[in-house]
Order: C-alpha cells, then sequence, then structure tokens
C-alpha cells in the first residue's frame, strides 16, 4: 500500500472517529437557465442537492470589522466525496441554517477546506 492511500484511508477513519463532530450537510447548487435582461430576473430549474459529512472547523466575525454582522466559517470534507466545490452555493447545516459558499477552496488531495459565511 502506498502513502497515498494509506493517508485517503486513515482521513476516512478520522472523519469516522470524529463523532458528533462531523455533522451531514446538504450542498446546494442552483441551475441558472436564463437570465432577463428586461426585469433583471433570473430564471432557474429546480435546485440539485448532494448530502455529505463535513467538519465544522471555526466560526467568527472577520477580523478588522466590529460592525459587520456576517458570520465566517469553515468545513472540511474529504476529497473523495466533494469532488468539485466550485459547482455548489450553498451549505445547510442540520438546524436548517443556511451559508454561502465563499471561493477560493484549498484541496490539498485528502480534505477539502471551504470558508462560508451567513449574515448573523
Amino acid at each position: 500500500m502506498g502513502y497515498s492511500a494509506m493517508i485517503k484511508k486513515n482521513v476516512k477513519k478520522a472523519f469516522g472517529m470524529a463523532g458528533d463532530l462531523v455533522t451531514l450537510v446538504t450542498l446546494s447548487q442552483k441551475n441558472n437557465t436564463a437570465f432577463n435582461f428586461t426585469t433583471e430576473a433570473v430564471t432557474s430549474t429546480s435546485t440539485v442537492t448532494t448530502t455529505i459529512k463535513g467538519l465544522f472547523v471555526n466560526k467568527k466575525r472577520p477580523s478588522g470589522d466590529k460592525l459587520t454582522s456576517t458570520l465566517q466559517t469553515s468545513f472540511q470534507f474529504m476529497s473523495e466525496d466533494l469532488k468539485d466545490p466550485d459547482i455548489y452555493d450553498t451549505i445547510t447545516m442540520p438546524d436548517a441554517s443556511i451559508w454561502k459558499m465563499v471561493p477560493p477552496y484549498e484541496d490539498d488531495g485528502y480534505i477539502i477546506t471551504v470558508n462560508v459565511a451567513k449574515e448573523a
């Protein structure tokens, strides 16, 4: 077994052992199909969703801006579960709170870290 396979196996094991730190979250992708320039409205089809395990990393307010009501946090996912984070718009937590995904994403081939934000 090579090192890459061993690391992937241990990442999967770590996510399994993390217990209640790992939660099932729903990633949502809106399929925008057209834009009406007259009404400035986007026509979209139904939202495509995927449910995967995510590790909630931290929650904070942006540094340097004490008056903002925006919360920021990060999630970590196994790279094999989340192949392309660019196609998703939002993450919905089990408590029904919705977080907007904010690029850039960090992917080391084993774990993807996704930054998200929402209004408090």
